[in-house]
């Protein structure tokens, strides 16, 4: 599978930023462009020709509340696509996004936080359980995880989301690879209002092309840019596997 990217796809797409403010995270833990990288990317979609829902800085119930409506929109054969940024760890193998209101979690409260977060496996199985024709996951939330403390000890992998198998009419992409986290901003000075990863990728998905190779060239432009900072980027995509 690997669908173009055209300029009038005639179904739905979330928009879910959830980050810019969670009520529980110190002030150092808090991101500064999720908000904007999120109204950017839902301007994008509207340009190509989706539906755009929105919702910025939302608690888990409200999160779900708007999923509910998205799934309600997705009719079989459709296209439609999610972009979230903010925050999100892995636990157990699992990958979770971290609603505003997530709570602060310690050692031992796996269970805690898998409860308070949003499971993106759950979200691939609802929205095929709908039957789209192709879905489209772009998640800018892989930063290091917040619940870690400076020895390393906490809830969840260090840095960064797992792999994933993605099922059948699904493209997700990442804006980092396993083990990697993505930059914010490249410094404190830096003056772009979007992430790193988002500041290329919509350029990208302004121009026709297939979404295979619009990954490929956001990963190796991403990948460059941060290498200025010294810094390991490489943003990761999943296809179904070939059956």
């Amino acid at each position: 599978m690997d669908p173009e990217i055209r300029r009038r796809w005639r179904t739905p797409s979330a928009k879910a930023s959830q980050s810019d403010q969670y009520d529980n995270l110190s002030p150092g833990q808090q991101l500064k462009k999720a908000v904007s990288d999120s109204h950017v990317v839902g301007d994008t979609l509207r340009s190509l020709g989706y539906d755009v829902q929105q919702a910025d800085n939302v608690a888990r119930l409200d999160f779900l509340r708007q999923w509910q409506q998205f799934l309600n929109r997705i009719e079989p054969g459709d296209d439609a696509a999610l972009f979230f940024a903010g925050h999100g760890v892995e636990i157990s193998g699992l990958n979770f996004l971290l609603p505003r209101d997530v709570p602060r979690v310690a050692s031992g409260e796996e269970e805690v936080l898998k409860a308070s977060g949003l499971s993106l496996s759950g979200f691939l199985e609802q929205v095929r359980e709908r039957k789209p024709q192709m879905m489209l996951y772009v998640i800018d939330a892989c930063r290091d995880n917040p619940f870690v403390n400076s020895t390393g000890r906490g809830v969840g992998g260090t840095r960064g989301l797992t792999l994933i198998e993605p099922p059948s009419g699904t493209f997700v992409m990442f804006s980092v690879g396993a083990g990697e986290t993505a930059l914010d901003r490249l410094s404190d000075g830096d003056t772009d209002p979007n992430s790193v990863y988002t500041r290329l990728l919509v350029p990208r998905l302004k121009a026709p092309g297939k979404i295979g190779d619009i990954a490929r060239e956001v990963r190796r432009e991403v990948r460059q840019l941060a290498s200025r900072v010294n810094h390991v980027q490489t943003p990761a995509f999943y296809l179904p596997r070939a059956r």
